[in-house]
C-alpha cells in the first residue's frame, strides 16, 4: 500500500502485507488466500481517507536474477482487471536482484535494482 503524488508524479510504498496462517506457501509457489491481506488494505484506505491505496503485489524466486514467470504474468494481469484506474507495482525479490516491474501507460516498465548489501 501507499500514495500516489500527483503534482510530480511520484509514487511512495508505505506498508506490504507479508505471509499469513492462511496462505499457501511452498519454496516454488505461493498462494494468497488469507482474507487478512485485503482487510490490511481496506483498513489503510480508511485510514487515510483514501490516499493510501493498494499498488501492487510481492514475492520471492529462489533465483539470483528473478525472472517472471508465466504464472506472475496471469496474476498481474488478474491484479490489473481489478484495478484499471492506476499504475502498479509487481516486485519480485530475487538473491542478487530486485525486480520491479511497473505497469504504466498500457506497458510493463523494467526498474530492477542490485542488491549491494547481502545481509538484506
Amino acid at each position: 500500500m501507499g500514495t500516489k503524488d500527483f503534482a510530480s508524479n511520484h509514487y511512495c510504498i508505505e506498508s506490504v502485507t507479508v505471509p499469513m496462517s492462511k496462505d499457501i506457501r511452498t519454496k516454488y509457489s505461493f498462494t494468497m488466500k488469507d482474507p487478512r491481506h485485503q482487510q490490511i488494505v481496506d483498513k489503510a484506505y480508511l485510514d487515510s481517507n483514501g490516499t493510501s491505496i493498494y499498488l501492487g503485489t510481492w514475492h520471492s524466486h529462489p533465483q539470483a536474477i528473478p525472472i517472471p514467470s508465466h504464472i506472475d504474468y496471469q496474476d498481474w494481469q488478474r491484479c490489473l482487471k481489478r484495478n484499471p484506474d492506476r499504475s502498479l507495482f509487481f516486485i519480485i525479490i530475487g538473491l542478487e536482484q530486485i525486480k520491479i516491474v511497473i505497469y504504466m501507460n498500457d506497458k510493463f516498465i523494467d526498474r530492477s535494482l542490485l542488491i549491494e548489501n547481502k545481509d538484506i
